[in-house]
């Protein structure tokens, strides 16, 4: 070429092009080559499309194409081994906006803005500098899907600058599998994939926001079951026992004592010997307000009273469980026992007075 310039308008296709000095201008046509392009610099004021041309990019994104109708392209950025590989975005405030990075010498990949590396990612650990958003919206569903093999854990965990001090995890190990809440490395909740909870601590209740009873007055804890048990009676129950016993040793749970099944009483059941496993109502609170003791009832310090309402009698029945014959009745003729007005007292025997007072 010597000193002087090679203009074409047609291909060039063959050879070498080699010039020493000025420009090597082909106006709109094309060089193409089987060889290798090299250059210690090369400046391009159109698009630069590399590979076969086969797939026809974005228009919008198109200043450099890389394209194969083969099943793999890429682009190589090599650096030494203790080097640092960029990609930059800029514009004409700052020429490094953002840029992704990948530091040999640390094998840590980073998206840095504005100078902070928010995110990074090595062969361990992802490390987000800010807060990580799931979803689009406020309105909208998020989802944060944790995948773990069969036999491990998938962890949530929260820790400051030297220790972990919490974390939520599945235990896909356990049997039955528990999703488990952890406070310092102890576990605070458990809930199982029967859908049991455990607390390790003590239960607070929070009556605020919560169904209300008839009356209006909150409920301070609601014990609600998905239905009636094998016998048809209870529903919802609160269970005690012993943290190294198998047996619930008493329990508190709702009962139907009247033919409707929305007449529900309250029974409070013990555990008398350790060859009763389904245990025995000791007291039946009914939906009528009338209270049944399986057992004696001691009434130690104070009086047993019972108030009726004005211009009724107050009584004290006692009878055989064989039947509802009243055998004997201790009875305040007139009125309430205990006020200042005077009152006869009977005690009745097989329905017959024996002694009034």
């Amino acid at each position: 070429a010597g000193s002087s310039s090679i203009v074409t308008t047609g291909a060039l296709n063959s050879g070498s092009i080699t010039s020493g000095f000025g420009s090597i201008n082909n106006g709109a046509s094309t060089i193409t080559t089987t060889g290798a392009l090299g250059a210690g610099a090369a400046t391009f004021t159109g698009n630069v499309s590399v590979g076969d041309g086969t797939i026809t990019p974005n228009g919008s994104i198109d200043d450099i194409a890389i394209t194969s109708a083969n099943s793999a392209a890429g682009l190589t950025i090599g650096t030494a081994n203790n080097g640092v590989g960029y990609i930059s975005m800029a514009d004409p405030d700052s020429n490094n906006g953002a840029m992704i990075a990948y530091n040999h010498s640390t094998n840590l990949w980073s998206h840095i803005v504005g100078g902070v590396a928010e995110f990074t990612l090595n062969a361990t650990a992802a490390t987000f500098a800010g807060e990580v958003n799931v979803g689009t919206t406020a309105s909208g569903d998020g989802t944060l899907n944790i995948i773990a093999s069969t036999g491990e854990q998938s962890i949530i965990e929260f820790s400051d600058s030297t220790n972990s001090r919490g974390k939520i995890y599945y235990d896909h190990a356990s049997s039955p599998e528990k999703l488990i809440l952890e406070t310092t490395g102890t576990t605070a909740l458990s809930i199982d994939n029967a859908q049991n909870a455990t607390f390790a601590g003590t239960v607070s209740v929070e009556t605020s926001g919560v169904p209300t009873l008839a009356g209006g007055s909150p409920y301070g804890l609601l014990v609600k079951s998905g239905g009636v048990n094998s016998n048809g009676t209870y529903q919802g129950s609160i269970g005690f026992t012993e943290s190294s016993d198998s047996l619930v040793r008493a329990a508190i749970m709702s009962k139907q004592t009247g033919a409707d099944n929305d007449q529900h009483g309250l029974a409070f059941m013990t555990h008398p010997s350790a060859s009763d496993v389904n245990g025995s109502i000791a007291l039946l609170l009914e939906h009528d307000m009338n209270a049944t003791f399986a057992g004696n009832v001691l009434a130690e310090g104070s009086s047993l009273t019972h108030k009726p309402s004005s211009g009724g009698n107050g009584q004290i029945n006692a009878s055989r469980t064989s039947g509802a014959t009243v055998h004997m009745q201790a009875q305040s003729a007139l009125g309430i026992v205990g006020t200042s007005s005077a009152h006869d007292f009977k005690l009745i025997a097989n329905s017959t007075t024996a002694l009034t007072l």
